[in-house]
């Protein structure tokens, strides 16, 4: 004898289904209210993508921390960065203490503190950028930044016209060790500074344009950070090499 499982579609949209023995059951529906307020699936609690999606409004970062997701990725790169810069100055104090160390008479570069100066005028700048996009808007902070900009290439420029002056002393990176780390760290640093005009040169572009009510704020705030960073880790590392 063949059992025929049959399946029935009653009022109110409840099925049964005839399992196997013949038997009829009942599969309970799920009450309609409880559907209620729901999002519709792959949308978060404000329609903006699953888990709370991104908000542009906080330069990436997820609704509902308390810091932006932009400014915790800074702060961890940042970390990064520190971590390399303690090991350069670290390998640089372990190679002086080996013997045969001459030291680079960088009191007689000007230059170098020009440099610096001109290193935290950018910073400056950069702070008075923030404080304009708070409190004038966005295309105020332009001008500040574009300033900053300006400062930037001109550190570059110096420090390369720097090296010319070590040349024309005779020093070279393979003259002595203390030659070498000379042009490692500031070329290294120089890098990032590299990294911090064109993330300066975004920011330039962004302010005005952005959709986004705050997102041009956040991004000099966050620019800004970095190259006070910058200004910092020279800081430590010109000094490192005046004093040994």
């Amino acid at each position: 004898m063949t059992t025929i499982e049959a399946v029935t579609e009653p009022r109110g949209g409840e099925a049964t289904e005839a399992p196997p023995g013949g038997r009829l059951g009942t599969v309970t529906p799920v009450p309609p209210d409880t559907l209620e307020g729901r999002p519709p699936p792959g949308n978060g609690a404000n329609g903006k993508g699953g888990n709370g999606g991104f908000g542009d409004g906080d330069f990436g970062g997820r609704e509902g921390l308390p810091v932006p997701a932009g400014k915790i990725g800074l702060l961890l790169a940042l970390g990064s960065m520190s971590i390399i810069f303690s090991a350069l100055a670290s390998a640089y104090i372990v190679r002086m203490g080996l013997g045969g160390w001459v030291s680079i008479p960088l009191m007689d570069m000007p230059l170098l503190w020009v440099n610096t100066g001109i290193l935290g005028a950018t910073s400056v700048a950069l702070v008075v950028a923030w404080k304009r996009s708070k409190s004038g808007g966005e295309l105020a902070a332009r001008a500040p930044v574009l300033f900053a900009l300006a400062l930037g290439v001109a550190f570059l420029v110096g420090q390369w016209f720097a090296w010319g002056e070590l040349q024309q002393a005779g020093l070279y990176v393979a003259t002595t060790p203390a030659s070498s780390f000379f042009y490692l760290i500031t070329a290294f640093h120089g890098l990032h500074i590299f990294g911090g005009l064109v993330a300066l040169g975004w920011v330039v572009r962004r302010l005005g344009t952005s959709t986004s009510p705050g997102s041009g704020v956040l991004a000099v705030e966050l620019t800004g950070l970095y190259w006070h960073f910058l200004l910092v880790v020279w800081l430590g590392l010109f000094g490192l090499m005046l004093v040994t």
